[in-house]
């Protein structure tokens, strides 16, 4: 979480994070982090798996988050509906779940995320930022 927190507090407007890592693993978790760095209420956020995106607006002036879950998408033609071509959006930054279902090409990444369950509550952690 503390990671997340820090990396959130760093984001610019208009990076794009890939998350990786299995069902369970701590993507939204880390999600969480990331929208305690960026200021926005991190108990707002809950897994978007259903609704595809989740939009948490700041406060202020701060940048907006936008969560993204592709977990439930099986055929890449769904994700047209979705309109991610528009995503972050001005103002916002995004975190995608499940980021290898996206189309080649589709929203490159700033930052890419991989986590990795370890058993408990152990886990690692990388970031790449691109």
């Amino acid at each position: 979480m503390a990671l997340a927190e820090r990396l959130g507090a760093s984001l610019r407007e208009s990076d794009v994070l890939w998350l990786h890592g299995d069902l369970g693993a701590g993507k939204t978790h880390f999600v969480k982090g990331l929208a305690r760095g960026l200021g926005i209420d991190e108990d707002a956020v809950r897994s978007p798996t259903f609704t595809f995106i989740d939009v948490h607006r700041a406060k202020g002036d701060g940048l907006s988050l936008v969560h993204v879950d592709l977990y439930r998408i099986a055929d890449p033609s769904e994700l047209r509906e979705l309109g991610l071509e528009d995503l972050p959006g001005p103002g916002s930054v995004a975190a995608i779940e499940w980021a290898e279902r996206l189309p080649e090409g589709a929203l490159e990444p700033t930052h890419v995320v991989r986590i990795e369950d370890l058993g408990g509550d152990a886990r690692r952690v990388s970031v790449t930022r691109r």
